[in-house]
């Protein structure tokens, strides 16, 4: 959440000169980058500059954006709820991604794709 009340604040301008708007991040190219990029798109006149009725605001849910294997909320309710009902279904034990899905594996569940988990639903 700081990220994004320093980013909206970034981009109106309103932090006072010198203070940091990200200070929640570490020094470095990445955080010096998104800095130049939302100056640069909210800046008028800048050649980058994205009109506020076209910007997409993207919020996060523990500073990471997900970057690194993102998992949709439906996929985490289906697996919540996987796992709530398995004790009525002991037969998805023997299905190979049930059972990952159950344990934990998502190595194993992300190698089968849709087609075990869902079938019908394509690949």
């Amino acid at each position: 959440m700081t990220t994004t009340i320093s980013l909206t604040t970034l981009e109106l301008g309103e932090y006072p000169p010198g203070q940091d708007p990200l200070p929640s991040w570490k020094e470095g190219s990445a955080k010096q980058s998104i800095i130049n990029f939302v100056r640069a798109v909210t800046t008028t006149g800048d050649v980058r500059f994205v009109k506020p009725e076209a910007r997409i605001a993207v919020f996060d849910n523990d500073g990471t954006l997900w970057s690194e294997m993102p998992a949709y909320f439906q996929l985490a309710f289906v697996f919540d709820r996987l796992k709530a009902l398995a004790p009525q279904h002991p037969e998805w034990r023997d299905k190979p991604r049930y059972a990952a899905v159950l344990q934990g594996d998502m190595k194993t569940v992300a190698a089968g794709g849709l087609r075990d988990l869902a079938p019908g639903a394509g690949n």
